[in-house]
């Protein structure tokens, strides 16, 4: 059996969006007859979101990685931690691993045999075959299919709002988006996923659950509650691009600096309004 290592991290300042997209990549191959094997420096919530999807994952410190894969033995490596240096997929090509990267603008992307970026477009980048980019390739819960196949019937107005700010919101901005719509949140039914990294809410949010505020508590797939939404307010990670999937509205704020890129790509197409940095 061949075996594949996915190399993310996840938790605190960045987020859940690698781990998730791994863990449902991962699942995919697995149904092919592949192994996949997680190496990671990620948070204890990084981890134990890997291993309740039923990964092994093995721990890096992130000193030693390329020591730490070489002993692993893979027969190719999926690298999802953006950036990568030259050094690191050069010792990965010297020892005869392919190699397949994510959102890779680093010394390390030329090396690749493979990259996957959603968040470039294929016009940005000439092809040389080995460059797979924009939208078509972010990769989503299987389970969006079926809604983004469906009809949706767009309110006229928004009774409806969900906000989702990713699997860790490090900026902390589903509290300060509450707090925003605070003089109007009566008339809304409104949504708040906390998600595995960070299932904190605020004293005003707990307040006001069971009365016009549902809590959203670490659920794996939200695909349903998205498509039901008639307004969603999101960071610019993958939670932006799964809005976009099941049509519906949705305003961005971005978390970190790639997400402004992210979310300018799409508000360019119409698909979202961008607020810029939360």
């Amino acid at each position: 059996m061949k075996m594949i290592v996915l190399r993310a991290d996840g938790g605190g300042e960045k987020g859940f969006g690698h781990i998730v997209r791994c863990c449902r990549l991962a699942a995919k191959l697995e149904g092919r007859g592949v192994e996949c094997v997680f190496l990671s420096a990620g948070d204890e919530s990084a981890i134990r979101y890997i291993e309740e999807h039923g990964f092994d994952v093995r721990r890096t410190d992130g000193a030693n990685v390329l020591e730490d894969l070489l002993s692993i033995s893979p027969d190719l490596v999926i690298n999802d931690v953006r950036d990568t240096d030259a050094d690191y997929i050069g010792g990965l090509k010297a020892a005869g691993i392919p190699v397949v990267n994510f959102d890779d603008c680093g010394g390390g992307r030329e090396l690749a045999d493979v990259v996957f970026d959603g968040n470039v477009l294929p016009e940005d980048n000439k092809d040389d075959g080995r460059l797979y980019l924009g939208p078509d390739y972010i990769v989503l819960d299987p389970v969006f299919e079926s809604y983004h196949r469906r009809k949706k019937e767009v309110a006229e107005r928004a009774r409806k709002i969900m906000i989702m700010m990713g699997g860790t919101d490090p900026l902390e901005l589903t509290s300060k988006v509450f707090d925003a719509l605070g003089p109007v949140a009566g008339q809304y039914h409104i949504s708040v996923v906390a998600g595995f990294g960070n299932q904190r809410v605020s004293k005003e949010i707990k307040a006001r659950e069971g009365e016009g505020v549902t809590v959203l508590y670490g659920v794996d797939c939200l695909a349903g509650p998205m498509y039901e939404a008639d307004l969603g307010i999101t960071s610019g990670g993958v939670c932006m691009f799964e809005m976009a999937a099941v049509g519906t509205a949705t305003v961005a704020l971005a978390q970190a600096p790639h997400e402004v890129i992210n979310a300018k790509l799409l508000e360019d197409r119409g698909i979202v309004v961008s607020v810029g940095m939360g």
